[in-house]
């Protein structure tokens, strides 16, 4: 199974022609979630908070940047913090497995609503 996540109508520029475009990630889920990936997204969890704890206000830069469509600015900041799934995988974690399980819960969520 592969997971896709789309975003549209991404601001940018041409010049002095407003542009937008759209683009689409797709990212493998793993085949079993083992006690291993349980541990990593534990970890996740604990270096998610952690960063959020020390830097609320980056954070939330962060969501902002990216909701108005400012990537290259929020990717400076997820830089800064050491928010890239490599950084988490130094550390013990492996962040893809959370936005994997997010996306299963809420998949799930909705075909309960069906």
């Amino acid at each position: 199974m592969n997971i896709t996540v789309g975003l549209t109508e991404i601001a940018s520029k041409i010049g002095s022609l407003d542009t937008a475009f759209d683009t689409v990630v797709r990212i493998a889920a793993p085949k079993s979630f083992t006690k291993t990936d349980l541990t990593k997204l534990r970890r996740d969890c604990e270096l998610f908070l952690e960063r959020i704890e020390k830097n609320p206000e980056q954070i939330q830069a962060v969501v902002n940047l990216g909701l108005s469509g400012k990537l290259q600015a929020a990717n400076d900041i997820v830089n800064k913090l050491k928010l890239r799934e490599e950084d988490f995988e130094k550390e013990g974690g492996g962040f893809i497995i959370i936005l994997i399980l997010i996306v299963i819960l809420i998949c799930a969520s909705a075909s309960e609503a069906r």
